[in-house]
């Protein structure tokens, strides 16, 4: 689910699907810490959700 809000999650990505199909999902798991932050602590309970969504695109 898509807040509507822009992010800049890596220019380096970019240039790989200038050459081949493909897609970035960013998984969230709704902890407002910004990931690159010695306070953020990922819950675990969001991986199955993304395994999940994983397995259904493929």
């Amino acid at each position: 689910m898509c807040d509507g809000l822009a992010a800049m999650v890596s220019e380096d990505f970019r240039s790989i699907l200038k050459r081949v199909a493909g897609g970035h999902i960013v998984l969230d798991d709704g902890n407002s810490t910004p990931v690159h932050n010695h306070l953020y602590d990922f819950d675990d309970g969001a991986i199955p959700l993304g395994a999940g969504l994983f397995a259904r695109i493929l």
